[in-house]
């Protein structure tokens, strides 16, 4: 009995060891965690010194720059800067963004995108850094450069209208530079290389000079040796209430890979009765030997007999035997088509501005087809809602004359319907290379970019 006694009292003096340790554990916890919070609040302390000094020399920099003293801002955004301890404020991103903002007032453009590459690296979500440097980039020359940090910039703030009219700023300055040789030098766009240019370059000034509405004027009769549609007709009817420039997108079509106009046509496969990757290549074939007939027989001097089918088609279309294509009387007909297309049009009877359209197109001979023509159904197919229609057209109105804008623009209009937004904004930048005044292709470019945005197609910078 003795025996368990002393057995139980050496449990119970354990069990007051363990416990005692228990104690001194929770003892050197709580302070440690003292000792941490202490060192917290110093840092904290620490901290909140550094950023009072770097926001007081920040502050004092925006007072001089808001007056005018560049230079006294400048300083003391940099005293911000070599505050010790600097590196570790949170608003030491912010005094990088006023120091480009003040190098950029002072034009040194070098320094301007330094600072704010400093502050995008410090803060990565900051849309006003992206701004700076878009600006810095841009007087740089560096216009891709300047256009990626722009899109970066309304990626992060999409409603920040400041960057959207930079951002469309940068990209005509780099469709006026690119048009700078090509004009100078009379080349023929990158896009259709191939085609060839109106002979007589007055008449095709003229043809220029007459097209003022979105639906083209008709052409007027010209003698066999010249262009078709080289020289302005009657007035046609004033513009329709719904430009085809500013016209409503379809609410949903495929994404189909850029090709920048000069590859081989993609395979499309839209809601409005595209043709398969098959018919595409027939009918491409097709096209090619028709121009190719129409520029062999050019060379003999001969009269290019009619495609197949334009005989049936001028026969039904007044109710008589065709005559021979290039007679005044078949002339005469394209015009009087055109004009009630034009009409049509207007009226918004699209279905019907489509099939004057058509049948004066079948009335010409191979070769000899007014692009207004091909223009002017372009838009009416895309006011149907078939805009892989309207690209075929437009693909045959650049490549009849392709030094005329409007080919390019309604190529622009059907690709931004397909919602093939990179192939729209090179053909609206193709367009205004030709035509930099239009306004409506500027209009419709601007469009693009903000549908490009929205769509989150650009790349990163």
């Amino acid at each position: 009995e003795r025996e368990r006694e002393r057995e139980r009292e050496r449990e119970r003096e354990r069990e007051r060891e363990r416990e005692r340790r228990r104690v001194e554990r929770e003892k050197l916890e709580r302070e440690r965690r003292e000792r941490e919070r202490e060192a917290a609040r110093v840092e904290m302390a620490k901290l909140q010194a550094i950023e009072r000094r770097v926001e007081e020399k920040r502050h004092a920099g925006n007072d001089a720059w808001r007056q005018g003293n560049f230079a006294e801002a400048l300083t003391s955004y940099q005293a911000a800067l070599s505050v010790p301890g600097a590196e570790r404020s949170k608003s030491l991103y912010l005094v990088h963004s006023n120091m480009s903002a003040v190098y950029a007032a002072k034009k040194e453009w070098a320094n301007s995108f330094e600072h704010a590459k400093k502050c995008c690296t410090l803060r990565t979500d900051f849309s006003k850094g992206y701004s700076r440097m878009g600006t810095a980039l841009f007087e740089l020359g560096r216009y891709e450069d300047s256009i990626k940090a722009f899109q970066i910039c309304l990626r992060f703030e999409p409603t920040n209208e400041n960057a959207q009219k930079s951002l469309l700023a940068v990209q005509e300055r780099v469709v006026r530079q690119q048009s700078v040789p090509e004009l100078a030098n009379n080349a023929e766009p990158n896009v259709y290389a191939g085609a060839k240019r109106p002979a007589d370059a007055a008449a095709h000034a003229a043809k220029r000079a007459a097209v003022s509405s979105e639906v083209d004027r008709p052409a007027a009769a010209v003698a066999p040796g010249q262009a078709a549609g080289a020289t302005a007709a009657a007035a046609s009817a004033p513009p329709p209430s719904a430009s085809p420039q500013t016209c409503a997108q379809p609410a949903s079509q495929p994404v189909a890979t850029a090709t920048g106009g000069s590859a081989p046509a993609p395979v499309f496969r839209s809601a409005d009765g595209a043709l398969s990757a098959e018919a595409q290549a027939a009918e491409a074939k097709k096209k090619a030997e028709t121009a190719a007939a129409a520029a062999a027989a050019a060379k003999r001097g001969s009269v290019v007999p009619p495609a197949s089918g334009t005989s049936s088609g001028a026969a039904g279309a007044d109710g008589a035997a065709a005559p021979p294509a290039s007679s005044p009387a078949v002339e005469s007909r394209v015009t009087e088509l055109q004009q009630q297309g034009n009409k049509a049009y207007k009226a918004k009877r699209f279905e019907a501005a489509v099939d004057d359209f058509t049948k004066a197109i079948a009335l010409c001979a191979a070769g000899k087809v007014p692009p207004q023509l091909h223009s002017n159904r372009s838009a009416a197919f895309i006011e149907l809602g078939q805009p892989t229609k309207a690209l075929e057209d437009a693909d045959a109105c650049v490549a009849i004359d392709p030094r005329w804008p409007k080919g390019y623009s309604r190529r622009g209009n059907a690709l931004h319907a397909l919602r093939r937004y990179r192939e729209a904004q090179q053909a609206y930048e193709h367009a205004l290379r030709l035509d930099p005044e239009n306004q409506a292709v500027r209009t419709s470019l601007r469009g693009c970019i903000q549908a490009m945005i929205e769509a989150g197609a650009h790349q990163s910078f």
